[in-house]
């Protein structure tokens, strides 16, 4: 009551118009969930394509997601106007959103992240803008309240996303755009283990940086995959090496880089490797156990 009068008294918006204005924001940017019975008819099923089986997972766990942020937010509206009683978990998202923070409610349903509200926020709709919608903005078309929340950070692509579900598998994936990464990761394999009939648990990954900035035709086998980044190195792209960052450079992006499934049994250059640990945000368990939903293919 004394933050909402000094607020009044100062001209300034008070927190709940502030709460208003924000969940206003988003949930006008939020798309409709996704059709998975149209999306089931266009990509059935299939033993030589197991990425129709990938796609519809993928849009049933974003559908989860998208659900309950624009529940909550809802329900955080008619809270503020007094229409439903303020609950715990509607105040979380309340303080949540106030600070700029995902809320504990939308990440118990969410993929790992550990951006602010705003940033978040775009990489969540830039992520069904790859599966199929078109709603990705940049954050300067945010509201400037919402742009505080998010610390004023502008989510920007490496490359223009294709809609998968509107013009078919892509020809390169934005790995790290995917809920559950396992999921595509045991397509991709699948797809060779059934187009050579070779047992996928005999199956592995090499990789290749590429030297394009695009490719507008998939691999014959494999998968071109964006959107890795290196911490503390780069990549020289004269030499095809990896070299020492920049000064005061510490993230880079990785170039495309094709992942061609070979046996396990195949030999690989050991001078031409160098191992690298590939991490996922850290929330406190498992990337693994992040979800107990099935990736069989």
């Amino acid at each position: 009551m004394q933050l909402d009068a000094l607020a009044a008294e100062e001209g300034e918006k008070s927190p709940d118009e502030k709460i208003l204005e924000v969940a206003s924001d988003v949930l006008a940017k939020l798309p409709k969930n996704f059709d998975l019975d149209a999306a089931l008819r266009k990509y059935p099923t299939m033993y030589e394509q197991s990425m129709n089986t990938v796609l519809v997972q993928e849009m049933g766990r974003f559908n989860n997601l998208l659900s309950a942020i624009r529940s909550s937010l809802i329900e955080v509206r008619k809270a503020i106007k007094g229409l439903v009683v303020m609950s715990f978990s509607l105040e979380e998202v309340v303080t949540s959103v106030l600070i700029g923070r995902v809320p504990k409610f939308w990440m118990k349903k969410s993929y790992p992240s550990l951006k602010p509200l705003g940033s978040y926020i775009n990489d969540f709709l830039a992520r069904l803008e790859f599966l199929q919608k078109s709603v990705f903005q940049e954050l300067s078309a945010f509201p400037k309240s919402f742009q505080e929340t998010g610390l004023a950070y502008v989510f920007k692509l490496p490359i223009n996303p294709k809609k998968w579900y509107d013009k078919g598998p892509p020809s390169m994936y934005w790995v790290s755009g995917f809920y559950f990464t396992q999921a595509f990761l045991t397509g991709a394999q699948q797809n060779y283990a059934r187009k050579y009939s070779i047992p996928i648990d005999h199956l592995g990954f090499d990789f290749e940086v590429m030297n394009k900035d695009t490719y507008s035709t998939p691999p014959e086998d494999g998968v071109y995959i964006y959107g890795l980044f290196l911490d503390g190195a780069r990549w020289n792209p004269q030499e095809c090496v990896l070299d020492e960052s920049l000064p005061k450079v510490l993230f880079t992006s990785v170039p495309i880089v094709t992942l061609p499934t070979i046996t396990k049994s195949a030999t690989i250059r050991s001078d031409r490797l160098h191992l690298l640990p590939l991490k996922v945000p850290d929330l406190m368990r498992s990337a693994l156990q992040i979800r107990a939903s099935s990736c069989s293919i």
